[in-house]
């Protein structure tokens, strides 16, 4: 166990961080979905009520519901009744990225010009909010993982290549001719959240109907992690439609959003953290998959750190080239959110006996007092969200620059509450199932 989690006191905070993410974002409700929120915790109009965010939002109260606070079973099945009701295309299927927030004079709602588009990324986040949707037990979620899974075996699941396909126009004629890791990284989070509402259903692991979920997510885990391996753990994030990386794709868009160029640190953590539960569900139903992830979890792990710090600053860089030289130094959030919890997921491998080399036990870690090499990096992390990132409890900076000061830029306001949220909860719970079973059947939140 971490150290920290030995104090009571670090215990009560973190549940009581959490639960102010719950209380700050509930002004994000909105009669279609969940709304942007600006730096206020305000809805911000200017914004269109995004299935990404609709879907995180669910997610994460259907957490909420299990740890029964007030409000959150509500808050979820509105979550789960908009992505059905507003954000699910009658006429093709799937589900739109982004709505207007006025429906049109028939009640319906109207995706935005650039909304109308199935990405793999919104899709990702459907199949997240239905999966957590299905194991807090929220009205509806089941007919939600019956369409979401339909139209990800139809569309999304390329069978040849083992991966997600990036995109598709509305009618799904036309596919774009772009692979992406971002896309695929969260697909894994799904599968994994997947497989994990089938056994909360009383599947059995081997039964299909959840085995292809863990199948489905070691089999784009095995393609990333052999990737980062061979390439000093940065993971290319560019590919055509044949899987070949385009290196130079974004070049001169370096701070997009979701497609940046060069390699992006807190996808490497984020990859560490789902390589190490999927390992742990692999160990523990018996599949024969993933006897590399801890070690290329920890290379990972080790590699960003480099870029902690990197540029004298404190603080993860957004983004370096591929020899690790800093591209956008901007500090963001989620950045450090999946830091804490790779930290917390690698230990939690240390712990389960699966270590590699000296995972954990570096000496010099042990002799700052602090307990081994993920204690150590846990309190850095968890001290510096504590002094640059939140603002007071509930409110997270979103992005920071370079001197670690608010800012906006490539992230406005505090949109939504996922990687905070987690990050909080992770290091509370047992290790090994996906974060909302883990909350159905952990008393560390009771």
């Amino acid at each position: 166990m971490l150290n920290a989690l030995q104090r009571p006191q670090h215990r009560e905070w973190l549940l009581e961080q959490a639960e102010a993410l719950l209380e700050f974002a509930r002004k994000a409700r909105q009669p279609l979905g969940f709304a942007y929120l600006d730096k206020n915790g305000e809805p911000d109009f200017g914004q269109p009520i995004q299935a990404w965010i609709s879907c995180r939002m669910t997610h994460i109260y259907s957490i909420g519901a299990l740890m029964g606070m007030e409000g959150c079973r509500e808050m979820a099945e509105h979550g789960i009744r908009s992505l059905l009701d507003s954000f699910q295309d009658p006429q093709h299927g799937g589900f739109f990225e982004a709505i207007n927030h006025q429906p049109d004079a028939a009640g319906h709602a109207v995706p935005t010009p650039d909304g109308e588009r199935k990405t793999a990324y919104a899709h990702a986040f459907v199949l997240l909010a239905a999966s957590s949707g299905l194991i807090a037990g929220i009205e509806r979620a089941g007919e939600l993982f019956n369409a979401i899974s339909g139209v990800i075996d139809r569309h999304f699941w390329e069978v040849g290549a083992g991966k997600m396909r990036e995109s598709f126009s509305r009618d799904f004629g036309e596919c774009e001719a772009y692979r992406g890791v971002n896309a695929n990284m969260h697909s894994v989070e799904a599968c994994l959240a997947a497989f994990d509402a089938q056994l909360s259903l009383g599947v059995a692991a081997n039964d299909e109907r959840a085995a292809r979920w863990l199948a489905r997510a070691n089999s784009i885990l095995g393609f990333v992690l052999d990737l980062a391996g061979r390439h000093d753990y940065r993971i290319p994030e560019h590919f055509d439609a044949h899987w070949q990386v385009l290196w130079d794709y974004n070049e001169n868009d370096k701070t997009h959003q979701f497609r940046p160029y060069g390699a992006t640190v807190g996808h490497a953590l984020e990859w560490a953290r789902l390589a190490c539960h999927a390992l742990a569900m692999n160990q523990k139903y018996g599949v024969d998959a993933g006897e590399h992830y801890a070690r290329d979890a920890y290379g990972l792990f080790r590699q960003s750190l480099g870029n902690w710090h990197g540029d004298g600053a404190a603080g993860f860089v957004y983004t370096t080239d591929f020899q690790g030289v800093p591209i956008v130094r901007e500090r963001m959030h989620w950045v450090l959110c999946e830091s804490i919890g790779a930290a917390v997921a690698l230990d939690g491998v240390n712990a389960a006996d699966a270590p590699v080399g000296d995972l954990g036990l570096a000496e010099a870690y042990v002799a700052t007092g602090l307990g081994g090499e993920f204690s150590y990096w846990y309190e850095q992390f968890i001290a510096y969200a504590d002094r640059y990132l939140i603002e007071a409890p509930g409110r997270w900076h979103h992005q920071l620059d370079t001197e670690n000061l608010p800012a906006e830029g490539i992230w406005a306001g505090k949109p939504d509450i996922y990687h905070a949220f987690q990050a909080l909860m992770l290091p509370l719970l047992p290790f090994g199932p996906f974060i909302t079973r883990a909350v159905k059947i952990s008393s560390a939140v009771d």
